[in-house]
C-alpha cells in the first residue's frame, strides 16, 4: 500500500488518502488524529489525487490505471465517472466559487 494524495475536512474532523500499489487501490478516511480508519471505494486501478466538495458532500480523484476522474459522496457511495479518456491522470483541484 503506497499513500499518494491527501485532502482534509478540518470542519468535519476528517483526513481522506489515496493508496495504489500491492494491496492498495483504494480510497480511505480517518479521523483528524488518525483514528477510525475506514476504506470508502476499494477496486481502483493506481488512484493518486483526490479532491474534496464538501459543501456538495463529494469527493473527487484521478485514477490513473483507470484513465479517468471519478467521484462519490463523502462515505464513498454512489461511484461515478466524471471525465474518462485520459492519458495518466495523477492531480485533481477543485475550485469552489460561491
Amino acid at each position: 500500500k503506497d499513500p499518494a494524495g491527501i485532502a482534509l475536512d478540518v470542519t468535519g474532523g476528517k483526513m481522506y488518502w489515496t493508496e495504489y500499489g500491492a494491496g492498495g487501490n483504494r480510497i480511505k478516511r480517518a479521523n483528524l488524529n488518525g483514528s477510525n480508519i475506514e476504506t470508502l471505494v476499494s477496486g481502483l486501478d493506481d488512484p493518486y489525487g483526490i479532491a474534496l466538495d464538501v459543501a456538495a458532500g463529494k469527493m473527487y480523484w484521478a485514477d490513473a490505471g483507470l484513465s479517468k476522474i471519478m467521484r462519490a459522496n463523502l462515505d464513498g457511495t454512489v461511484e461515478e465517472d466524471v471525465v474518462t479518456g485520459l492519458s495518466l491522470p495523477y492531480g485533481i483541484t477543485l475550485i469552489i466559487e460561491n
